[in-house]
């Protein structure tokens, strides 16, 4: 089963997941990638159609970037209850559609 993407704001970047977990990222990264060991700070967005707008922050960390295929593996260093929220809030929904 394929996680559904999560919208996350990096800056002024909005991104979508390729794929996550509950300890990090794998995204899509236009323009410059960050280096190894990078801290990123950023906020992950409710999906559409969540119960509520709560956005949650969180600090990472890039793990490997494949530069041919513009991505970026962000290991999350810390999230707020709220990035955990959604986290299980999504993976209750996709399980559900599921059955």
């Amino acid at each position: 089963m394929q996680f559904p993407a999560l919208n996350l704001s990096i800056g002024d970047d909005r991104l979508s997941t390729l794929n996550w977990s509950y300890t990090g990222f794998l995204l899509h990264w236009p323009g410059v990638q960050p280096k190894y060991g990078e801290r990123i700070a950023g906020f992950l967005n409710p999906p559409p159609g969540a119960e509520d707008d709560e956005t949650g922050a969180f600090d990472a960390v890039m793990v490997r970037a494949d530069p041919i295929r513009n991505q970026v593996a962000l290991a999350m260093h810390r999230g707020s209850e709220q990035v955990y929220n959604i986290f299980e809030k999504t993976l209750r929904r996709a399980l559900r559609s599921n059955w």
